[in-house]
C-alpha cells in the first residue's frame, strides 16, 4: 500500500454511492456558481459567431497556482506523495496551474494528471486512484494505472438548451440557430479532453435510445455513472434510462451523480450523460504495455 494523498478540483463529480476511504483533498472551483451563472447570463445575450467545434472555455472558476500550492502542502502534511487529478486541461487552466504549483511545493514527491475528462469521469478516475493506491507499491506503477483509466473513460452528455454551448464556441451559430427551429437536441462526448458534438436528438425517448445505444458498445464495465442534471433528483431521461437498463445492458446498474457547476458552464444548467468507465467492444488495455 502506498502512502500517498489524492488531489482533485472542483470540476469532479462522484457517484452518492463512492465514498473515498484514503485522504482526498479537493481544491474548489473559484465561486463555481457564480462563474456558471455569469456564462449562461452572458450566453442569453450574445450570438457567438463561431465555425469551432472545439471548446473556446470559460477559465475563471478553475483553481489558480495559489490553490493548487497551499492544497499540496496541506496534503503533504497527510502523506510524502501526492498525485493530483486534474479536469481537462483542454477545457481550463487547472491542469497548467497545478502544474506550476508542483513545481513550487516540490515536483519530486507531486504527480500531476490531466485526466482528459471532467465531472463524472473525473470522479471515476479519483475513486479508481484511491482504491488502487491501497494494492500497488510502487508510484510509477499507480501512475500508469491512472493514465490507463482516464484512457478508458467515455461519455455522452445531452443538453435541453443551445445557448451556453453556443457562448463557449462548442457549437457553431448556425447550427444553434438549426437546433432550436428543429426543437433538436444535440448530444456530446469528450474527445481528447475536448467537448465535441456526436449525435442530435429531437425527443426525451430519443435520447434515452442514444445512450442505451452508447451503453451496448462495451464489452465490460468497470463503472457506470448516469449525470443528473443540476438541482434534480430524478429526470424523466433518468427514469426513462433506468427502466431500459435492466433489461438491456447486462451487469449492475449505473450510480447516480450531479452535473457538477463547472460542467454546468460548459453545457447548461439542464445537461445530464452517462459515463463509463470500461473497455469498448474490440478494444483492450494492458497497463503493463500502455
Amino acid at each position: 500500500m502506498l502512502d500517498c494523498s489524492i488531489v482533485t478540483d472542483g470540476a469532479a463529480g462522484f457517484a452518492e454511492d463512492s465514498g473515498a476511504s484514503l485522504p482526498l483533498h479537493i481544491v474548489p472551483w473559484r465561486a463555481a456558481d457564480e462563474h456558471s451563472s455569469a456564462a449562461l447570463s452572458a450566453a442569453r445575450g450574445a450570438l457567438h459567431e463561431s465555425a469551432s467545434h472545439r471548446t473556446a472555455p470559460p477559465t475563471g472558476g478553475a483553481p489558480g497556482p495559489e490553490d493548487y500550492y497551499h492544497a499540496f502542502r496541506a496534503a503533504k502534511r497527510n502523506a510524502p506523495i501526492v498525485i493530483c487529478i486534474t479536469s481537462s486541461g483542454a477545457l481550463s487552466d487547472s491542469f497548467a496551474n497545478a502544474r506550476t504549483a508542483a513545481m513550487s511545493a516540490g515536483p519530486q514527491d507531486i504527480t500531476v494528471i490531466d485526466s482528459r475528462t471532467i465531472c463524472a469521469g473525473q470522479g471515476l478516475v479519483v475513486m479508481r486512484a484511491l482504491k488502487q493506491a491501497q494494492t500497488y507499491n510502487s508510484i510509477e506503477q499507480l501512475v500508469r494505472d491512472i493514465r490507463n483509466a482516464a484512457a478508458r473513460v467515455f461519455s455522452i452528455y445531452y443538453v435541453e438548451s443551445t445557448e451556453t454551448l453556443l457562448h463557449n464556441g462548442i457549437l457553431p451559430a448556425e447550427h444553434s440557430v438549426l437546433s432550436s427551429m428543429l426543437s433538436v437536441r444535440p448530444l456530446l462526448t469528450l474527445d481528447d479532453g475536448h467537448l465535441v458534438t456526436t449525435g442530435k436528438a429531437r425527443t426525451r425517448a430519443q435520447i434515452v435510445d442514444q445512450l442505451i445505444e452508447f451503453a451496448q458498445g462495451f464489452s465490460a464495465f468497470e463503472s457506470a455513472v448516469i449525470v443528473q442534471p443540476e438541482g434534480t433528483q430524478r429526470s424523466e431521461v433518468t427514469r426513462q434510462l433506468l427502466a431500459r437498463w435492466h433489461g438491456e445492458i447486462p451487469g449492475q446498474p449505473p450510480s447516480l451523480s450531479s452535473c457538477t457547476a463547472a460542467m454546468a458552464s460548459f453545457l447548461g444548467p439542464h445537461a445530464g450523460g452517462l459515463v463509463v468507465l470500461g473497455s469498448r467492444i474490440g478494444e483492450t488495455h494492458d497497463i503493463l504495455k500502455d
